[in-house]
């Protein structure tokens, strides 16, 4: 049995954080195939070798130049380099990816050198084998990951190792046709390592960042929120997806599809037990039910009116089908029954394009009234345990009046495993402090 892990870019940041990966590693021979991020910030001040690679392409795709850029992510991998010692040609490996720019390399292929360059470093510091993600990921013509044929790939790619380990570059694959660099979207490591460890039918997938794992609240909003010891997937998923950041919410399907469990550990304190995520978790164990509450602003409510909508067949098809043709997705759909809202994320249309969708829908719709309120912050409150809680409801929305906060949007999911409210961006973090007050704090 083998385990899967990967580690973030803070854990890859500079020498001594990387050491600490390295002696991860070592520390339990069953860890065998590793995904790197490429090397994360050294301090608030300093950049992401990802942005920065992204900086070059801009610098070249503008015609301006690129010299103190390449400087600076030569030095930074050949610190490296130095520091273990290692015969590595940083300046080869940037004279190819220059080369590539110049022929017309694309942006996600710039993106994906940061976690190509540390795979084949850190792949030298342990010994093991160096294992392209472009040669094992696959995205379809519309972007989306190609699960099957990635685990299939994956797997062929790695089983011939035999009992040798493995490191891979996480964040990117290539096309259908495995010719062209195409990239998750940022933190799309966490899924290569999902499914690297569901490839290889991993015991155990560990994801090392740096925070002891998953806690119930933003601790950026929240002092001191407690940290989650255990939870579903399906709980995760929903948090992350809602603006928790520890983990990328797609991660969770390849893991959860093959029941492997998955745990949010600490580079910086390897000896905390972290979150373990697994398709029950400790749900009874919590005395309110609740996993954790998150959330995001950023959002925009599409509000269709119109009298007798319920008599009529077909106005949510004609809405989903415009915002459909504008590529544009929605998040969530509460209504009555005069009137649907369709809640999206407010970057995906500029001014121009949302007056295009508000006319289409008015004139297709027939509609008595169609408008679009911005500047709306999602909140979400999780949990499995919730179903069996009589008042939940009551609590959040209770605590939101206490605090003076109008609740804009308000949703709960058939399977009882969240409410959603949506209130003012300006009340977002008051929101998020009185919900966790009332829900998952411990009563004293």
């Amino acid at each position: 049995m083998t385990i899967a892990l990967k580690f973030g870019g803070s854990s890859l940041a500079d020498i001594s954080q990387i050491q600490k990966a390295v002696e991860i590693v070592r520390g339990n021979p069953e860890r065998k195939y590793v995904v790197v991020s490429a090397p994360g910030k050294r301090s608030p001040a300093d950049m992401k070798m990802t942005d920065i690679f992204y900086h070059w392409h801009e610098a070249e795709s503008a015609g301006r130049s690129c010299r103190a850029l390449r400087k600076r992510i030569f030095r930074r991998y050949a610190d490296i380099v130095r520091g273990f010692g290692l015969y590595f040609d940083v300046g080869r490996e940037l004279n190819e990816v220059e080369e590539a720019l110049k022929a017309g390399a694309s942006r996600d292929f710039m993106a994906s050198r940061g976690e190509y360059l540390m795979a084949k470093i850190f792949a030298l510091i342990l010994d093991y084998e160096f294992v392209d993600a472009a040669h094992c990921i696959r995205f379809d013509k519309d972007g989306k990951c190609n699960w099957n044929l990635s685990f299939d790939l994956t797997y062929k790619a790695l089983i011939d190792l035999g009992d040798q380990g493995a490191v891979i570059p996480g964040f990117y694959g290539a096309d259908i046709n495995g010719k062209d660099i195409v990239t998750f979207s940022r933190g799309g490591s966490d899924v290569t390592g999902a499914i690297v460890a569901r490839a290889v039918m991993a015991k155990l997938y560990e994801n090392w960042t740096d925070v002891d794992g998953l806690y119930c609240a933003d601790p950026t909003v929240v002092k001191n929120p407690l940290l989650l010891a255990s939870a579903t997937y399906a709980e995760v998923r929903e948090l992350s997806y809602m603006g928790a950041k520890v983990v990328h919410p797609m991660a969770m399907y390849p893991v959860a599809r093959a029941g492997i469990p998955t745990r949010i550990c600490n580079t910086n304190n390897p000896k905390s037990p972290g979150t373990l995520i697994t398709s029950g978790g400790d749900v009874q164990s919590r005395s309110r039910g609740v996993a954790g509450v998150a959330g995001r602003a950023g959002f925009a409510a599409v509000r269709v009116e119109r009298a007798l909508m319920n008599e009529e067949l077909g106005d949510a098809h004609t809405v989903l089908g415009i915002l459909l043709k504008h590529r544009v997705r929605f998040d969530h759909s509460p209504g009555g029954i005069d009137t649907m809202s369709y809640v999206i994320d407010q970057h995906d249309m500029s001014d121009t394009l949302a007056k295009t969708i508000v006319d289409e829908i008015r004139e297709q719709c027939m509609a008595d009234d169609v408008r679009l309120d911005r500047g709306i912050a999602m909140i979400a409150i999780v949990g499995e345990g919730m179903v069996n809680r009589i008042g939940m409801s009551r609590d959040v929305y209770a605590a939101l009046a206490a605090a003076g906060i109008n609740v804009r949007i308000q949703n709960q999911g058939s399977s009882e495993l969240n409410i959603l409210v949506g209130v003012n961006e300006t009340d977002y973090e008051r929101a998020i402090q009185a919900i966790y007050n009332a829900c998952i704090a411990p009563v004293v």
